[in-house]
């Protein structure tokens, strides 16, 4: 069977292309669109792929396939940029943020199943990292010209500390909660012997942050305002004691 090698392809050519490119074997997409017996087909569908006009549809196939399954760099930025602006409490586990999702199924006596479900996300710090080397502000060595890439990252985070202590305050309380989880389930002791001393002056310190009012999901910008006046207030009252 003569097949057409102009670059146009016919309708026949279009569909054998668009089966091989989804994954068919040439000699059995070959059979469905030319309905010949598979002695022959093998052969036909050889040929046929080694026309040009065959071989320049499937890479442009190809590659359109290529540049819907991966991350551009501006696709790729924007999600790092999710990752650092997004508060880890309460993310959702179907979250394409959620890098693993932990859940403690318990039956209370009553017979109702509670759930405890507990969500990482990636680090904020490799997050900013690979941004800053996705925007081309690194170097071929990984360094930057005003100093050390993790030193400048660990600087915009202190500052972001005193700047948002409500919202870090809440972020560090549940990263302590994780800790104390991970510690109970564990059965070593790296405390020498310490252990469950360890356990209940943590849960203390939990349940102390817990009952603050820093916890409570409200407007943290204003309570945050709130927290620099205060401690403002009280370095003045401390150097007036110390004149």
């Amino acid at each position: 069977m003569k097949e057409n090698t102009d670059a146009k392809l016919n309708a026949k050519q279009k569909k054998f292309v668009n089966s091989v490119a989804s994954g068919d074997f040439a000699t059995d997409a070959y059979i469905e669109v030319y309905g010949c017996q598979k002695g022959s087909a093998a052969s036909a569908a050889s040929r046929l792929m080694g026309q040009p006009n065959i071989i320049e549809e499937l890479e442009r196939l190809k590659v359109a396939a290529e540049k819907e399954t991966f991350m551009d760099i501006d696709q790729k930025r924007a999600m790092l940029a999710e990752i650092i602006m997004t508060p880890p409490w309460n993310l959702d586990p179907k979250s394409p943020l959620a890098q693993s999702v932990k859940i403690k199924r318990k039956t209370l006596p009553d017979g109702t199943v509670e759930e405890d479900i507990t969500v990482r996300m990636p680090c904020k710090l490799r997050a900013m990292e690979l941004d800053i080397k996705l925007s081309g502000d690194l170097n071929r060595s990984g360094q930057r010209n005003d100093g050390d890439t993790w030193q400048i990252i660990k600087g915009r985070l202190d500052e972001a500390r005193k700047n948002g202590p409500s919202s870090f305050a809440r972020s560090d309380s549940h990263r302590l909660k994780r800790m104390q989880e991970e510690w109970t389930e564990c059965e070593h002791d790296p405390f020498d012997g310490k252990k469950k001393r360890f356990m209940r002056m943590l849960g203390k310190l939990i349940e102390f942050g817990y009952e603050c009012r820093f916890m409570e999901y409200s407007n943290t910008y204003d309570l945050d305002q709130e927290i620099i006046a205060a401690t403002e207030k009280r370095k003045k009252r401390e150097e007036k004691k110390n004149k």
